[in-house]
């Protein structure tokens, strides 16, 4: 197998898709792309009429649902300025090394157009072996106009371009019948753009109105272009389509499908994009993938983190389980002493209390001696816990009451039956509650 030549490599580059829109003055024309190694497949092409008359939501409205049915509702659009809002010179630069270009054409360019100095925006390309670059130039209020109407209208859009850069990309994309002295002609009734090449004068671009024949012999003429060479169709020189949708005319979309072949792939050929860096949208779903990327690592973090959480939960609770176990024993034994310490304090305190009993009953008892003075006598007596009952005879019984409530061991004190006359005094039975008598 012999070695692969750069167009073989550039053939298989070529996988993307892209949306070019050529804005004219009362229409837009959009062509969506879809460059595969294969080739180049055109799933749809849109016209909207008379879109500065209507307003922006309207067909902006019309532009995405467009791009939803081709499944294409991602892509951000390059925009074709109209031929007549810019300004393409030719500027020969020769010996300046590229790293240079930049700022050698930022001098060069302030003797190129009429605008104010803070007005102007410029693009170029600088075709591959050529001592010239190209440069597009338009006022900044323009693209300004566009981007805001294009805003309005929900139409993201990643680079704004011109018909000379779009033409130059798209006849050395993959597949592009490869001419070295031509003039093409694209587009058609509002104006017709006239694209030339040629090794003695570099490239060629105007808008010119029909008919055509005496402009395209001036350029022809201007180009150094051999007598005879014919005007073709840019659509005859551009890759062709390989599912042309039925009655599109490919001289009138050669220009936005040249935008979209360079929207498509942008890294095939050569950009000149008048669109300032930080209004430039972008359409390659691979922009998503380093957060896609780094959102799936926190994923798989968490789901590590949760994993690890759970298995040591798990260990944690098998390694309290185990010595739960082991100490389950102890834990018995424990709680069985317990229970006997508890049993035998409480047999403590019953017997402390019964010693307690005895004690104050007999208080009890020698407080009622005390109380009861000769020669009253008791002759029946019962103690319980909370009250004391007694019968007996005395001289005088009604004061007995009395004599029991002011004593510090007696209260309530009450007759529990009538005062009988006995043989020695009154007979008496007296029933009284005790006070801070032990329970």
């Amino acid at each position: 197998m012999g070695p692969v030549d750069a167009r073989t490599w550039r053939k298989y580059l070529a996988f993307g898709s892209g949306v070019g829109i050529e804005a004219g003055r009362n229409r837009l024309h959009i062509v969506v792309v879809q460059a595969r190694p294969a080739g180049v497949f055109v799933p749809g092409t849109l016209a909207l009429e008379h879109y500065r008359d209507r307003p922006a939501a309207e067909w902006g409205a019309e532009y995405t649902q467009f791009l939803q049915r081709l499944g294409c509702g991602h892509l951000a659009a390059t925009v074709l300025l109209p031929r007549r809002d810019v300004i393409v010179r030719q500027v020969s630069l020769p010996g300046v090394a590229a790293k240079d270009l930049p700022a050698a054409l930022t001098f060069q360019v302030e003797n190129l157009h009429p605008y104010a100095e803070d007005q102007a925006l410029f693009a170029w390309l600088h075709p591959a072996d050529a001592a010239f670059v190209v440069v597009g130039i338009t006022q900044r209020d323009t693209v300004g106009h566009y981007i805001e109407m294009f805003s309005e209208a929900g139409i993201r859009v990643a680079s704004v371009t011109f018909s000379a850069a779009a033409l130059y990309a798209g006849l050395r994309f993959p597949g592009a019948a490869a001419r070295a002295n031509f003039l093409v002609s694209a587009g058609g009734g509002e104006a017709v753009e006239l694209y030339g090449e040629s090794d003695e004068r570099g490239i060629f671009s105007a808008s010119v109105q029909e008919p055509i024949e005496s402009v395209a012999a001036l350029a022809a003429a201007d180009l150094r272009l051999a007598e005879g060479t014919p005007l073709e169709n840019a659509g005859a020189l551009l890759p062709p389509v390989r599912n042309m949708p039925e009655g599109v005319d490919p001289q009138e979309y050669a220009l936005p499908y040249a935008a979209a072949l360079v929207g498509a792939c942008r890294w095939l050929s050569p950009q000149a994009n008048l669109l300032p860096p930080e209004l430039r949208a972008s359409s390659a779903r691979w922009i998503y993938v380093p957060t896609a990327a780094l959102a799936a690592v926190l994923l798989l973090l968490a789901i590590v983190h949760v994993v690890q959480w759970r298995t040591a939960d798990r260990r944690i609770i098998a390694r309290l389980n185990a010595e739960a176990a082991r100490l389950a024993p102890q834990v018995k034994q424990a709680a069985a002493l317990d229970r006997s310490v508890e049993t035998t304090l409480a047999h403590i305190r019953d017997i402390d209390s019964f010693r307690g009993r005895t004690r104050a009953d007999l208080d009890v008892m020698a407080e009622l001696t005390r109380l009861l003075e000769p020669p009253g006598y008791a002759t029946q007596l019962e103690i319980t816990r909370d009250a004391v009952s007694f019968a007996g005879e005395a001289p005088e019984a009604t004061g007995l009451l009395k004599t029991l409530d002011a004593a510090a061991a007696f209260r309530a004190s009450e007759f529990s039956q009538a005062i009988a006359r006995g043989t020695e005094g009154a007979s008496f039975r007296i029933r009284t509650l005790r006070e801070g008598a032990p329970q």
